[in-house]
């Protein structure tokens, strides 16, 4: 049987064309863009100027020492030794034939009263406030209120912070200290002589109470940063705070330095620990590492843990709601008693043994870092409950409580100065308030101190410019004394470390951010004691501040039994 292959078929396979063959360029066809168009490339190069190098170098002056030698000491004696023995009769002769009347003499002034109850002023007698300086500050910082002030520990260098109130957002301004010298020998009031800035408005600062050149700072982002001024020629900013759950989410209030025995027995005398407090409600205490700062303790401010009594109010309270602090303050011989002040106007007396212990933070390598010596400092988050700090609440003022502070001397006054124009000087052993100082429609309390150099002796800034002291052994109701200071609003006072100075420091400053250092008079700066003369007249006589303190406890004393 033959078989053929259908023609069909042949032709069919010889035509057949498929994707895998190949094909000429010549019969290709191609379509020219009508939108792109054809980028142009060149290589070019150039070459900047050769840079120049020189080397310089100076010499320092030359310098020398001399020395010098004072005369032999024992001069005197050797020649007393070299007299003969016929000086020394004619020598003991005439001391015998004087005794009798020298010791006649000494007897008479020991029974003589004349000066009976004179006691030698050796100090300078000053009698009116002498204004020292104006410090000012040719840069003029828009929108930035003075917001702290102090003076370090030597008594020699001001330092005052500044930032603003207003914000609407995160901070954007930047923060400045000004420090003014006033020992050097080139201090200009007209110009700093050193000035910090920070990256946030600077809402508190506080000198180390041992170290002069240490300065602590709060910032509006809740940071807490150390400067040592010592450093100038380098970073003057040497430690700052870490970040976590437990710091502070608003600005810093107000913070100062506390003993490290009132939460650490075995620490010693001269370490300390920082005390800080903020809008968030927070009270923390911050450990110092050598490369770091962290909170060590804390707790929180909460509106229900205010008493109803105390709240006049019998609304219930929703647990949680933060309390805003303004100010905050311990006790000259009980550091773990703090005095806390809020935006409404409570006043509550806490205690460090209510504080939470935190955990400690853990300190790794970066390894995506270039440098090997960067690190990553982390604080766990454990859940940690806090509990009510008060153990004490004393009638509270309404409005917000501008500032507090605990007597210097005394363990158990502290002042308050509240927006409802009124000053008050409580007990932490009593819920009312001891005296309550209302000035005259003239002028409203902006800020109160304590005098360092007297213990019943404080001054109170107003808006009106003036500051007025006032002496609690004298009258709790008239100043003794008023500092025309200035036209504009007082908004901070400190006074100097009285160890130092014999004579008192005051700095003040205004809402124009004028600072003005005053030299008190000597009323104020030495310490009295009420007493009564022969006519039944009461005067107030100098005398130590011990004694003074002795007189206060007395007055006080009649206060509580009222």
């Amino acid at each position: 049987m033959l078989t053929t292959s259908s023609p069909y078929k042949e032709e069919h396979n010889t035509n057949t064309v498929t994707f895998s063959d190949y094909s000429n360029e010549e019969e290709n066809v191609n379509f020219n863009s009508t939108w792109k168009r054809v980028v142009k490339t060149s290589a070019c190069s150039c070459q900047t100027d050769p840079i120049k190098y020189m080397d310089e170098g100076v010499q320092s002056l030359i310098q020398s020492d001399a020395a010098v030698q004072v005369d032999i000491k024992n001069h005197t004696s050797k020649t007393f030794l070299q007299l003969d023995e016929q000086q020394r009769i004619r020598l003991e002769n005439f001391l015998k034939s004087v005794e009798s009347y020298v010791s006649k003499i000494l007897l008479k002034n020991i029974k003589d009263e004349s000066f009976k109850g004179y006691e030698a002023n050796w100090d300078e007698n000053i009698i009116e406030n002498v204004c020292k300086h104006i410090l000012k500050n040719p840069v003029k910082y828009d929108d930035m209120t003075c917001t702290s002030l102090d003076w370090n520990y030597s008594g020699t260098i001001i330092a005052s912070s500044y930032g603003s109130y207003n914000h609407e957002n995160w901070c954007k301004h930047q923060g400045y200290i000004n420090l003014w010298s006033l020992s050097q020998r080139n201090f200009d009031p007209n110009k700093p002589t050193y000035t910090l800035e920070v990256p946030s408005c600077i809402m508190a600062i506080k000198w180390h109470p041992k170290l002069p050149s240490y300065l602590l700072g709060g910032l509006f982002n809740g940071d807490i940063v150390i400067w040592n001024i010592n450093n100038q020629m380098e970073d003057t900013l040497i430690l700052k705070s870490i970040q976590s759950e437990y710091t502070h989410q608003e600005p810093v209030a107000s913070l100062s330095w506390i003993p490290s025995s009132s939460t650490d027995v075995s620490s010693r005398d001269n370490q300390y620990n920082i005390l800080s407090i903020g809008n968030d409600g927070k009270i923390l205490i911050w450990e110092i590492h050598s490369s770091f700062i962290y909170p060590k303790l804390m707790t929180n401010l909460y509106m229900n843990y205010i008493p109803r009594t105390i709240r006049e109010v019998n609304v219930s309270i929703k647990k949680g709601i933060p309390l805003g602090a303004t100010d905050i303050s311990y006790s000259c011989e009980r550091n773990d008693e703090l005095i806390v002040t809020t935006e409404p106007g409570y006043i509550m007396k806490c205690n460090l043994r209510r504080f939470t212990q935190l955990p400690k933070p853990v300190i790794e390598k970066d390894v995506f870092a270039s440098s090997p010596s960067n690190i990553i400092i982390q604080q766990s988050s454990e859940g940690i409950q806090t509990v009510n700090p008060a153990d004490y609440h004393y009638i509270r003022h309404v409005g917000p409580i501008q500032n507090v502070e605990c007597s210097p001397f005394h363990r158990s006054l502290f002042l308050t100065c509240g927006s409802d124009g009124t000053v008050r000087l409580y007990s932490f052993l009593q819920t009312t308030p001891l005296i309550i100082i209302e000035p005259p429609v003239k002028y409203t309390p902006t800020v109160v101190k304590w005098l360092s150099s007297r213990p019943s002796v404080f001054a109170i800034g107003s808006d009106n410019g003036n500051i007025y002291f006032y002496d609690l052994q004298k009258s709790s109701f008239i100043p003794v004394n008023v500092i025309e200071a200035s036209t504009k609003p007082i908004v901070s006072l400190t006074f100097n470390n009285n160890a130092v100075h014999s004579i008192p420091y005051m700095a003040s400053v205004d809402q124009d951010n004028v600072v003005k250092i005053w030299k008190l008079n000597s009323y104020l700066a030495t310490p009295h004691v009420r007493t009564k003369e022969d006519n039944s007249n009461t005067i107030l006589k100098s005398t130590d501040w011990k004694t003074e303190l002795k007189s206060l406890y007395n007055i006080l004393q009649d206060l509580y039994n009222e």
